[in-house]
């Protein structure tokens, strides 16, 4: 089926694509590892399907399992962000469907993916309130910095400074928002952290996001 829409997006070395199909007629079972919203007669159903690519699997020889499960992972966190602004009672009893594709993974790809979703919703004329921008924050040291220095908060790291949180079990928080609206729609945590350093990454973050929206609106401008 012809794409309503589509977007490629790089982030650092991070390359995504994501097709748009529909509004279309809701009919059939969604297909494996999609997730959705519920159904009603009154507003669009939205679905999300992850894949990475072949030569990406093969590259980093990642089982079948594991792979699978990440990519439903991600799926669900795509359409958790980007779901909210849609402005679904515009297309009652329609299937919405986001197709992601990950070429490449060097760190932050679950924003990349999020801001290609929203950016090919825009692109394949779907009314939403406003474009969905999210960022990656960490709590580290990054690599080839002085072991010594106190950890400090930066916005989308690399996948080897991602790697090194996760060994180390420090913060690294995903956030994505309708910036313009104020308004967070998702946020993903991992790692250890104490309550008192989450506003502060949190204020980047956001931040973040509303220099990648007004980049976006100047682009599209």
């Amino acid at each position: 089926m012809e794409a309503s829409g589509s977007c490629s997006l790089e982030l650092g070395n991070t390359k995504v694509v994501c097709s748009i199909q529909g509004p279309r007629a809701s009919l059939g079972r969604l297909s494996s590892y999609s997730t959705s919203n519920s159904f009603s007669d009154s507003h669009a159903r939205v679905e999300c399907e992850v894949k990475y690519s072949p030569w990406y699997s093969a590259a980093n020889l990642t089982d079948n399992a594991s792979l699978q499960k990440k990519e439903r992972q991600l799926s669900q966190q795509i359409l958790s962000a980007v779901d909210a602004s849609i402005l679904t009672e515009k297309y009652p009893k329609t299937l919405i469907s986001i197709n992601v594709c990950i070429l490449q993974a060097c760190g932050g790809e679950l924003s990349a993916c999020i801001m290609a979703a929203s950016l090919a919703l825009l692109d394949a004329g779907i009314e939403i309130k406003d474009i969905v921008t999210s960022c990656t924050v960490m709590k580290g040291t990054l690599i080839g910095s002085n072991p010594a220095n106190p950890p400090e908060d930066f916005l989308d790291p690399s996948d080897v400074d991602m790697e090194q949180v996760k060994r180390e079990g420090r913060c690294l928080i995903t956030l994505s928002s309708m910036a313009s609206l104020g308004m967070l729609t998702s946020i993903s945590m991992a790692g250890r952290y104490p309550i008192e350093v989450i506003p502060d990454m949190m204020n980047l973050g956001m931040d973040g996001c509303q220099k990648l929206r007004d980049t976006i609106r100047d682009a599209f401008l």
